[in-house]
């Protein structure tokens, strides 16, 4: 969403733009119909070692690693290709582990700017091929844009004159709301899956079910089946499955935003926390977990954060028991940071500024 608001911008400013994509999910070449922006379908790999899944992997391993090799070899020769008949001004990156880009960058003497926006590791327990010190040269040799500066600093990239912190753009700074009258729910808005620990949020919710035994948690997103149905089982198990409601995925997440008592995000690691800023702009406090971009955001804009369960809980009861002028107080004042902060105002006017410096251009 954040790089749909940078081809927007650049292409209203007349700049030609094609990009590559690795399928053909049809609502997102749809925008870029709409954009009157070109797409190539590549179906591009992350650059990282293949992961084990118990021992046919082991014993195949060899196979998997030259196939998943010979396949990024194809990549990176159709990237060039199309380089080579498009004749960019600049490449930019708008994922992490993937480095076709780069190559392609490298052999036509091309500006590259590297989109920061995953820990990789931390995040989905890639681990990049040959190695992360690789890695780091790469994006030491390009221009880089870090969502947050807990990325800079995780990939070593403080002190490179070429990188740069540039929060994502969630929404426009005139889309802000704020109803006063808050339903008595939670909610969670995001993948279900490991990897944003809805469990966890469900354990803690059941003990605060006792005392609150009229608040639900709503949980909103698509995920695996099975990390679904684990987590429908713990609910019924803690004997809060009437309490907890999967409404699977909106395309309207606004509407139980505005209404919700608060967002609860669980996840120890994301970059960003694209939710997470979108909370602000609707008016609901945010409970998240003090680690990476979610701890970046929140000690912008105010919101409660916490590293054991216990906290966790005790920050719901905090929630719950303020008055309204003082969760209104907060609550706006979250939303004024945030219109400064994250707009895709302000987004895609600074990305537009790093093309501009990896050109050697200069404003006015």
């Amino acid at each position: 969403m954040s790089f749909l608001s940078v081809l927007e911008y650049v292409s209203k400013k007349g700049c030609n733009v094609s990009v590559v994509i690795p399928d053909d999910n049809n609502d997102f070449i749809r925008r870029l119909d709409n954009m009157n922006v070109k797409h190539f379908v590549v179906p591009v790999e992350a650059d990282c070692w293949p992961g084990f899944f118990g021992l046919k992997r082991l014993v195949s391993y060899p196979y998997v690693f030259f196939r998943d090799y010979r396949k990024q070899i194809r990549s990176r020769r159709a990237v060039s290709r199309i380089v080579e008949s498009f004749h960019p001004d600049i490449i930019h990156t708008n994922v992490s582990p993937i480095d076709v880009g780069y190559f392609a960058s490298r052999k036509y003497g091309i500006p590259h700017i590297w989109h920061i926006r995953e820990y990789c590791d931390k995040d989905f327990n890639l681990s990049l091929f040959p190695s992360k010190r690789s890695y780091r040269n790469k994006i030491k040799d390009s221009f880089s844009i870090c969502i947050t500066h807990d990325l800079q600093k995780y990939y070593g990239l403080c002190s490179s004159k070429n990188s740069y912190v540039i929060y994502n753009g969630v929404r426009s700074m005139d889309n802000k709301h704020y109803i006063s009258e808050k339903q008595h729910y939670f909610l969670c808005a995001s993948r279900v899956s490991e990897d944003k620990d809805q469990l966890r949020t469900i354990r803690v919710f059941a003990k605060f079910c006792k005392k609150h035994p009229d608040y639900k948690l709503v949980i909103l997103g698509d995920g695996y089946d099975y990390y679904i149905n684990w987590c429908k089982t713990l609910s019924k198990e803690l004997d809060i499955e009437n309490n907890v409601i999967f409404e699977g995925y909106q395309s309207d997440v606004d509407c139980y935003m505005k209404e919700a008592t608060a967002l609860l995000v669980a996840s120890p690691s994301e970059g960003f926390g694209r939710m997470t800023a979108e909370a602000a702009f609707c008016g609901c406090l945010v409970i998240g977990y003090d680690a990476a971009g979610t701890r970046e955001v929140l000690k912008e804009t105010g919101g409660f954060l916490w590293n054991s369960d216990d906290e966790y809980y005790d920050s719901m009861e905090k929630v719950v028991k303020m008055n309204s002028e003082d969760y209104m107080e907060k609550a706006l004042n979250a939303q004024k940071v945030a219109t400064c902060l994250y707009s895709t105002e302000s987004y895609v006017d600074n990305v537009y500024s790093v093309y501009e410096k990896a050109l050697g251009l200069n404003r006015g």
